[in-house]
């Protein structure tokens, strides 16, 4: 049985793509010119279906879809805009990545998951909002979205895997959803116009790399409850002033900061709880705050 696009347009579609000769024929079957108009009445728009298609500028998708599969528009790289309706429950891995020309996307309020690589490489995305349904973001899932320059984030976000938002060179703030652990691995990476970085209080642990070549960044803030952070963590952030630790021991901050790829050359001023001990008489404390200008006990204890 063949059906053509008209037909489909129309509405009188296949029950199932088993009825073309293969499902990405039936998807893009709805192609007009530069537009994908999908079906009222399709449920899910399956992986790869759209893959490649460079010549794609808009999708129009209805409410009766409620799964977009793995890599269903990777690499539409003309595509300027989507919006997924409430309906979508899954959202695949990769779906929209390398949409080059992808300027603004509206997520479903029903998503709880944004997936590996989700919208990895959309070098034209300038702004995302995170709706309140969203617990987790996956690794690599905006990595190298270069004019990202706002995020509204979620708060019930509880986890943000390895790479998430490295190399959005253009994001000059950053929100740490309060219900956060760990600050993943190389999470911010490469975000060179990042200003400051206010770590929450429920992060224990900053993992390896997370903001390396963060080269704007003129502040850290961490917490108390801040137990390890990993080798590098703060490598390449040149222009670092200021650094404010919440804990009042020089030993233990000592021990926290060792690997974290702090340099003398940096100039940085250490800020530490007031009613700090202050004294560098132990000969490990002297060799490693040696690399500070100076440190001061000024922050709240």
């Amino acid at each position: 049985m063949s059906i053509n696009r008209n037909q489909c347009l129309k509405g009188n579609i296949p029950k199932s793509y088993i009825e073309y000769q293969n499902y990405r024929d039936y998807y893009q079957s709805f192609i007009q010119g530069s537009t994908v108009i999908i079906p009222h009445g399709v449920t899910e728009i399956k992986r790869n279906a759209y893959w490649g298609c460079t010549s794609i500028e808009t999708v129009v998708i209805p409410d009766t879809v409620q799964t977009i599969g793995d890599r269903a528009f990777e690499g539409c790289t003309s595509l300027k805009d989507v919006t997924i309706p409430n309906s979508v429950t899954e959202l695949g891995y990769a779906a929209f990545r390398k949409c080059e020309s992808l300027k603004s996307v509206q997520l479903s309020n029903r998503l709880t998951k944004i997936l590996l690589g989700t919208f990895s490489d959309c070098k034209c995305l300038s702004h995302i909002i995170i709706p309140d349904s969203i617990s987790e973001v996956g690794m690599s899932a905006f990595e190298r979205c270069e004019n990202l320059s706002s995020i509204k984030m979620s708060p019930n976000i509880k986890e943000i895997q390895q790479s998430a938002f490295a190399g959005c060179s253009g994001l000059t703030n950053f929100y740490f959803p309060k219900q956060l652990k760990t600050i993943s691995l190389s999470l911010l990476n490469g975000c060179s116009s990042l200003q400051e970085v206010i770590i929450p209080e429920n992060v224990s642990e900053i993992d390896h790399w997370a903001f390396f070549g963060c080269t704007g960044v003129k502040r850290i803030s961490i917490p108390s409850g801040v137990t390890r952070i990993h080798t590098g963590a703060m490598a390449g952030c040149k222009n670092l002033i200021r650094l404010e630790v919440h804990i009042d021991s020089l030993s233990k901050i000592r021990d926290l900061l060792y690997c974290a790829g702090v340099e003398r050359k940096w100039q940085i001023t250490l800020s530490v709880p007031v009613g700090t001990e202050l004294s560098l008489s132990n000969n490990d404390n002297y060799r490693f705050f040696f690399r500070f200008k100076k440190i001061v006990a000024d922050l709240d204890p």
